[in-house]
């Protein structure tokens, strides 16, 4: 069927056509203006959307491009900055080498020294290079210099752990930068003894030592011989001079300063600064110090003390011939002093001289002390060459001759040096040895094993090494005995030595003056432990031993921290506190802190110490702790065991809640692994009842603190912590989690953070008591007026030692009291205890309570367990502590009075290169070669390995990204070709197209002209 088509189709038809070629004419044209092929993404969605993506992609590479360009910039200065390191290492390296020559004198090795400190600052410089602002080895911390100086003058490192990094391609980081411990990794271990802080003050003045220094398999000596002469330099005949025992007024004494010369100077016995670098840490504001010993060739430095065997003669003595009593001289005769040296004094005695006359004319004898004796019936004559092992002779006229037995020349006997009067080791004061010491045991001590529940069993661990003693059919086990026993299991790998300790007093070895009185001390003897090749030791009472008797708790020599029993966590009931918080325990394995987290589930010591353990190793990224459940079941004992031989120190630490930050879990406490003092369980609403002031002591801090009689132990707790938070950890225990508390059970614990033990008592009031904190002993009664009389003697008793003190010289003259009497007041007294315990092992003091009312307090500073012992002790005027009293044990085992830290080994520390030259510089000072070759050497060349392999790193980076940065380019091209192509117009195509179109355009309008121009003819018509 055929349509019809009329005019006005045929026009609407043209007309459609004209807008159409229209439409197109005005598209093309705007084409050509803007040289794109659309405007809108209708246009042509599918190339739209790709010219976008393309856009997209090109804007990026180019902000990839100023990456790369800036990371390069970044990583081309750090070239330059390896470059400079590297030129200064192998200048190091070099001098290394050349030290390690035996040949080289004492002048060429301390010109190698000055070098290297030279170049270690020249390190630190190129290591701190900067560019922009900007300092290129400190990692995301930019604007902070890397590597300082401290105040010891040690390099530190200060900046970020983490690497700058750019976006180089699309979800793609790329390194563009190097932190200090990239180029020096903290990955050489630094061992060092870093002794427990002391006063500014303190003074060591304790017997004749010999320093046992071993590193690696190298070991020297260094002597301290005791700074003590046997008289006060007053010319008077006091009635301690030349008494063999040490009196106030007689010793002298070492400043820190002085021991650390002394060690580093010594070279009877080895030269010691070739091995070790000894030296005084100050903290002058805080009023402290420490004695620091450091390995500088980067082994294990191990320290034992020994006592001097040696000893050395005091003087030589005459003692005279008993007469009878008020001898007067009845003519002119002469006393001839000979010293056998050519030099000669002659002493006048005149008709009527007595006995005292003549002592004080001997004593005008330049070199030469007298004293006259007397016991009542008889009178004597004591005379004495102040110079030791000087001899002479007196030569005799007249009836002088009496006084020496009527001979005409009598001659000086060696008077020796007792044996030992201190039992406490520099090393062991100051919390640096190295060695198991047992507590002091007499020489008859011994162990019925097979008893019930005596049985001994010891575990023995030292790397890979184990080993078990175990004894339960001995019924006279001695220490010889054990020691021999020991030896048997492990003695390729563990030294066990007995050391024996002679008599003092009563003549025990030559004294021909017989002045000792009633002072004396009694023999002992220790168990020393340690491994042969000076790697750590742990020892601790095994599962099978005796339920009554743990031997090694008692002698002092178990190194695990042992826990035992269940935790009750805290709880307010229905209150505020949240109990799923975590209970929260600081952990310090010698110079490492750790913090460790434990929750209600974790209710047994198994549980706890296991956690313990696991955190830790966790945290250091090395296996330091270890368990040994012991015995099972919820109370069961388990060992926490120190694998590296570092003191481990754990405390119980507040609530990570703010609003309970002062109230612990209580944990450590409660398992009895919290460090340092421990209260017993108290009521929480229990007051201290008085006013008074509670002092806190250590070798180097003390605190005063006051005490309301409406004081708690919660009250106290934060009075202490307010006073002493820098450097004690003060832990309180509130099962009921209450302010003010209510009747729930409470405790206290506090710890030295340096690790000394904690002396605490009352000064005045009773607060030590009644929450009971007191470690020492104090007296009940005003001891102001005290004084000595005939006949009295105090026996003191402290880690096995007894000493027992003459308070009165009978025999001195004139008559008593003022001049016989040792201590004449309670201040004599207490300074006459310091004298012969040399204040290290014990301390007296005399505290003021207030309105005359005046104390003596006998306290430990090594946290040994103190007593006055009934049998020896005979006072006419108390002293306020009662013979056969001991004081209080706060959480101690064996001897201690509180759980104190054991060492075995050297606290370890990490250290980078700038260590390691500290180590080689003290090395080419010391001269050890054989160190320097064998070990620091290796650490060189070793560090020099990672720099170049920082170096290739830092190559390999900028090669990468400058590959990256061609390829982006050459992307952007092929993408600008490709977008170019879907978007851009071509112009001449365009013009051609619009010519046609507009070819297309007139030709329509012709067209249409002969259609429409003959129709408006007609209709015109």
């Amino acid at each position: 069927m055929l349509q019809r088509v009329s005019n006005p189709m045929m026009q609407q038809m043209m007309l459609t056509d004209m807008q159409n070629n229209l439409a197109r004419m005005l598209e093309i044209q705007h084409q050509i203006a803007t040289q794109k092929k659309f405007s809108k993404p209708s246009d042509n969605p599918i190339d739209v959307t790709r010219s976008l993506a393309m856009g997209t992609t090109i804007t990026e590479n180019v902000q990839y491009q100023r990456n790369i360009d800036d990371g390069v910039t970044w990583l081309k200065n750090t070239e330059t900055s390896f470059n400079q390191i590297t030129n200064v290492y192998q200048q190091v390296r070099q001098l290394a080498i050349y030290a390690g020559d035996g040949g080289l004198a004492d002048v060429d090795m301390g010109a190698i020294a000055e070098q290297l400190e030279q170049l270690q600052e020249e390190m630190r410089c190129a290591a701190n290079y900067e560019v922009e602002g900007r300092f290129l080895l400190s990692g995301l911390s930019t604007g902070i210099r890397p590597f300082v100086r401290d105040a010891s003058g040690k390099v530190i490192y200060q900046g970020s752990l983490d690497s700058v990094q750019f976006e180089m391609e699309r979800q793609e980081l790329g390194k563009v930068s190097f932190n200090g411990r990239d180029i020096f990794p903290a990955n050489d271990t630094q061992y060092t003894l870093r002794s427990v802080e002391v006063g500014m003050d303190f003074l060591w003045k304790g017997r004749d030592e010999i320093l046992q220094l071993q590193v690696g398999d190298q070991m020297v000596k260094a002597r301290l011989p005791e700074k003590w002469q046997d008289e006060k330099l007053d010319n008077i005949d006091d009635p301690t001079d030349f008494n063999r025992y040490r009196d106030p007024g007689e010793q002298e004494g070492y400043t820190l300063d002085d021991i650390a010369k002394a060690i580093n100077d010594s070279m009877e016995m080895g030269n010691v600064k070739r091995l070790v670098s000894v030296t005084v840490e100050k903290d002058e504001t805080r009023g402290v110090q420490r004695l620091v010993v450091k390995s500088h060739n980067g082994q294990p430095v191990r320290l034992t003390t020994w006592p001097e065997t040696d000893q050395q003669k005091l003087a030589q003595g005459i003692g005279g011939t008993h007469v009878p009593a008020g001898f007067v001289a009845d003519a002119d005769s002469t006393m001839t002093v000979d010293f056998l040296n050519g030099v000669t004094y002659d002493v006048k005695v005149a008709a009527g001289d007595t006995l005292a006359d003549i002592a004080a004319k001997l004593r005008s004898v330049p070199g030469i002390w007298a004293s006259d004796n007397a016991d009542g019936a008889n009178q004597w004559l004591e005379v004495v060459a102040r110079a030791p092992g000087t001899p002479y002779q007196i030569k005799l006229t007249g009836n002088v001759r009496n006084l020496f037995g009527s001979v005409d020349t009598v001659s000086s006997n060696p008077v020796d040096k007792n044996t030992d009067h201190s039992h406490i080791d520099l090393g062991r004061l100051l919390g640096i040895e190295t060695a198991l010491k047992s507590t002091e045991l007499v020489p008859t001590w011994n162990v019925n094993t097979t008893a019930a529940n005596g049985a001994l069993h010891w575990k023995f661990q030292s790397g890979d090494r184990k080993g078990e003693i175990f004894i339960n059919s001995d019924p006279n086990l001695t220490l010889q005995e054990l020691a021999t026993q020991i030896t048997a299991v492990m003695g390729d790998w563990v030294e066990a030595v007995v050391e024996t300790d002679a008599p003092d007093g009563t003549k025990p070895t030559p004294d021909p003056l017989g002045n000792s009185g009633a002072n004396f001390e009694a023999a002992t003897q220790r168990l020393v432990l340690r491994t042969k090749d000076g790697a750590p030791l742990v020892v601790y009472d095994g599962e099978k031993a005796g339920a009554a008797v743990s031997y090694a708790r008692q002698m002092g020599v178990e190194t695990a921290l042992r826990g035992a029993g269940t935790v009750t966590y805290p709880s307010d009931g229905a209150g505020a506190f949240d109990e799923n918080m975590p209970a929260l325990m600081n952990v310090q394995v010698g110079d490492r802190s750790f913090t460790v987290k434990v929750c209600r589930k974790a209710d047994t010591a198994e549980l706890v110490l296991g956690a313990i353990a696991s955190q830790v190793n966790e945290q250091a990224g090395t296996k330091l702790l270890d368990v040994d459940a012991l015995t099972g079941g919820p109370g069961g004992s388990v060992a926490l065991l120190s694998l590296t031989g570092e003191p481990v120190r754990i405390v119980d630490r507040g609530y990570g809640d703010p609003a309970y930050a002062a109230f612990t879990g209580g944990v450590a406490q409660q398992l009895g692994i919290q460090a340092g003092v421990r209260s017993t369980v108290a009521v929480g609403s229990d007051q201290a009842g008085a006013t008074g002031t509670l002092r806190i002591q250590t070798q180097g801090r003390s605190v005063d603190v006051s005490v309301l009689a409406t004081d708690t132990l919660q009250s106290l707790s934060d009075r202490i912590r307010g006073l002493t938070g820098d450097w004690l950890d003060v832990s309180y225990f509130d099962q009921t989690v209450q302010t003010p508390p209510g009747g729930g059970e409470v405790r206290l614990a506090l710890a030295a953070k340096d690790g000394s033990p904690l002396s605490i008592y009352d000064v005045s009031g009773g607060a030590a008591d009644t929450f009971r904190l007191r470690t020492a002993l104090r007296s009940n009664v005003n001891v102001s007026g005290w004084t000595a009389a005939a006949g009295d003697q105090l026996t003191l008793s402290v880690n096995g030692v007894t000493q027992t003190i003459d308070l009165f010289d009978e025999n001195a003259t004139p008559p008593p009291p003022p001049p016989a009497s040792v201590a004449a007041n309670i201040d004599e007294l207490a300074a006459l205890i310091n004298s012969r315990f040399q204040a290290q092992d014990l301390r007296a003091q005399v505290v003021d309570a207030g309105a005359g009312d005046r104390r003596l307090v006998l306290s430990s500073p090594r946290g040994y367990q103190v007593t006055v012992e009934a049998a020896g002790t005979t006072l006419a005027n108390p002293i306020g502590i009662a013979p056969g009293i001991t004081s209080p044990n706060r959480g101690g085992e064996g001897p201690f009075n509180q759980q104190v830290q054991v060492r075995t080994a050297a606290n370890q520390k990490g250290q980078d290169f700038f260590g390691v030259l500290d180590d080689l510089i003290a090395a080419v000072k010391g001269e050890d070669r054989l160190g320097i070759s064998n070990f620091l050497l290796g650490k060189v060349t070793a560090w020099g390995d990672n720099l170049l392999k920082c170096r290739t790193e830092c190559g390999a980076l900028v090669n990468r990204y400058e590959n990256s940065e061609s390829r982006l380019k050459e992307n952007n091209l092929n993408l600008t070709e490709l977008q170019s192509k879907i978007s851009d117009v071509d112009l001449a195509e365009a013009a051609t197209q619009f010519q046609m179109a507009q070819a297309v355009y007139q030709a329509s309008l012709a067209v249409i002209s002969k259609i429409v121009q003959p129709t408006l003819v007609d209709f015109l018509r």
